[in-house]
């Protein structure tokens, strides 16, 4: 995720997604992505401005998108508690949250 056309695609299919559902819980599967760049943070944050969204959670990610995620203090780590995503290891535990 670091063309800026790629991202946007998947930002309208993502924002058309949770508008036409309602959701106010949102699980993002993460686990056949390899690489995000800066502007790939766009399609997620895109998602927080969307009304009746009240958590996000990211899941499957693996360890060097996860870094870059930290880095970038959109998910909690042992300092910082509170992010604008929650983390899980699985579409499952994310359910289960």
């Amino acid at each position: 995720m670091r063309d800026l056309a790629t991202v946007n695609q998947i930002k309208e299919a993502m924002v058309i997604a949770v508008r036409e559902a309602s959701p106010h819980r949102v699980i993002i599967d993460l686990q056949h992505v390899e690489f995000i760049g800066s502007v790939g943070f766009l399609a997620f944050l895109a998602l927080r401005r969307e009304p009746g969204v009240e958590t996000i959670t990211l899941c499957g990610i693996m360890p060097n998108v996860r870094e870059v995620f930290l880095l970038c203090k959109l998910i909690p780590d042992e300092t910082m508690q509170k992010a604008p995503f929650q983390v899980a290891d699985s579409v499952e535990t994310a359910m289960s949250m």
